[in-house]
């Protein structure tokens, strides 16, 4: 769910949590009624999910990586993640911008 459509249905009651936490940041400064707990990691939790066929993250060079949307925390994660495995993510890799109100009008992929 997009923050601003998850602190309008947390202002209106029809969720109860939400588990980002920029958005609930923001409209707390604003004056909105809501509470933000937060808890802190030393690194940030991320995934990086493959179908079975893939054993390395090496594997994934010349593959096809979804990311929500271009420039979003978990397209910076997966960059840093490919270049730590040596891979080059303006040459080895194709991006897909793959979900979120923006990615409608944004390009499908960087290149």
């Amino acid at each position: 769910m997009f923050g601003t459509v998850a602190i309008a249905a947390l202002t209106s009651g029809e969720i109860d949590y939400f588990t980002a936490i920029g958005f609930p940041v923001r409209a707390a400064i604003q004056g909105l009624p809501v509470r933000v707990v937060a808890c802190y990691f030393p690194t940030l939790p991320s995934v990086l999910v493959t179908r079975p066929e893939f054993k390395s993250v090496k594997e994934l060079k010349g593959q096809t990586i979804g990311i929500n949307l271009f420039g979003g925390a978990p397209d910076v994660i997966a960059r840093m993640t490919l270049r730590h495995f040596g891979i080059d993510t303006d040459k080895e890799v194709k991006f897909l911008a793959t979900g979120g109100p923006k990615t409608a009008s944004q390009p499908l992929s960087r290149d």
